[in-house]
């Protein structure tokens, strides 16, 4: 994880006799830089997520220093340290009321305190832990995606216990951010993503890989309710709600990630071809199962085998007798809720059901058959066989 404001607080509060005053709410954001600011009109070239140091030195007036917290907030930074004891003697209260209403932490610092010591210490911090997740980002890419390359000695110096409980998380680049740097979307997902899901996990790291990120978690349990967690942050951030996520399943040991990549990648496509925002390995029932399958010929035979007809009719008629199929399979028989989705008059419905009926190579009233049919839906979710040509 990035270093956080929480971190640098509770490292170098007594060293540098730190106090936080106001905005508590923010303690954990994310410190991309540090940043000194002494004119207001310099606002516009931060870029987000820095930690914004002051001595006050162009702050006229109470207002002027409230003005300059509202204007930070807006550029998005993580916080602010103020060097008390010369140009600023006390904060005003409409600052720390706005930094507790925003969640924007307001720390002081006393003059004493030499502000080249503060800004070494803390860019010698973000350059090292930016070094050690490069490090750790491209051993977790090897070891998925090049495993003859793969150093699991540097995973477990990197404080991730080797035995333990992992989880990868595949999430798609929201379309917003696809022409961004590298190193600016895996900022975006710390920030707005990765800081959210501290306290369910005890270490994680990102890789970008083919316009998606790849998110390697260590669990505390194996009962942690990411998805709950996720879906909360998705709701929270606009940018985030036409991701696609899959979540794969828990697996023990570093050994088996790859594993663990397969089941989260089917989650993934999955999420994709059904249009839903997130979908989990361990809920894919049957899903589950097809994946496993690695001769996928053999499931293309069976889905042509039951509904090759259904689909050569309606690329030849340009009808839905395929969809419509699968909602009479779906709603137990029932004519009146398949003509209710979709927007049928039931008489249409009946007409397509007989014509289905006469297509079809089995028996609608067999439950053999049905489950058959069923399945071929399945095989066609996971591998779009309908697309392909017979």
């Amino acid at each position: 994880m990035s270093v956080s404001v929480e971190n640098i607080y509770e490292k170098t509060k007594e060293k540098y006799k730190l106090k936080l005053l106001a905005g508590n709410a923010g303690i954990s954001n994310v410190i991309s830089w540090i940043y000194i600011m002494e004119d207001i009109t310099t606002a516009d070239f931060i870029r987000g997520s820095e930690l914004i140091i002051t001595t006050g030195l162009g702050i006229k007036s109470e207002s002027d220093l409230t003005d300059m917290i509202w204007i930070l907030i807006h550029q998005k930074a993580s916080g602010i340290i103020i060097n008390t004891g010369n140009y600023i003697q006390s904060i005003p209260q409409a600052a720390t009321e706005l930094c507790n209403q925003t969640g924007f932490p307001l720390f002081v610092m006393p003059w004493e305190t030499h502000l080249v010591d503060v800004t070494q210490e803390y860019c010698n911090w973000i350059i090292c832990d930016k070094q050690n997740q490069l490090n750790i980002s491209e051993c977790f890419h090897n070891i998925l995606f090049q495993p003859q390359k793969a150093d699991y000695s540097l995973v477990k110096k990197m404080d991730y216990d080797i035995n333990g409980l992992f989880q990868i998380t595949i999430v798609s680049i929201p379309i917003a951010l696809a022409r961004m740097e590298q190193d600016e979307i895996k900022l975006f997902f710390e920030i707005n993503f990765l800081s959210k899901l501290k306290k369910y996990v005890q270490r994680l790291s990102s890789v970008i890989f083919e316009n998606k990120v790849l998110i390697i978690k260590q669990l505390l349990s194996r009962h942690c309710n990411i998805s709950e967690c996720i879906n909360k942050v998705i709701k929270e951030n606009c940018l985030l709600s036409e991701i696609r996520i899959g979540i794969g399943s828990v697996n023990e040991g570093i050994y088996n990630l790859t594993k663990g990549y397969k089941h989260a990648l089917a989650a993934y496509d999955l999420a994709e071809k059904k249009n839903k925002n997130m979908i989990l390995y361990d809920e894919m029932r049957a899903y589950k199962i097809l994946t496993e399958v690695e001769d996928k010929e053999v499931l293309e035979k069976i889905f042509w085998e039951y509904l090759g007809e259904i689909v050569e009719y309606d690329n030849l008629h340009n009808s839905k007798y395929l969809d419509t199929l699968e909602l009479y399979l779906e709603y137990n028989s029932s004519i009146q809720l398949v003509a209710e989705k979709s927007f049928t008059h039931r008489n249409t419905i009946n007409y397509r059901m007989k014509k289905i009926r006469e297509l079809l190579a089995c028996d609608l009233d067999n439950t053999k058959d049905r489950f058959m049919l069923q399945l071929c839906y399945y095989i066609n979710d996971i591998q779009n066989v309908s697309e392909n040509k017979m």
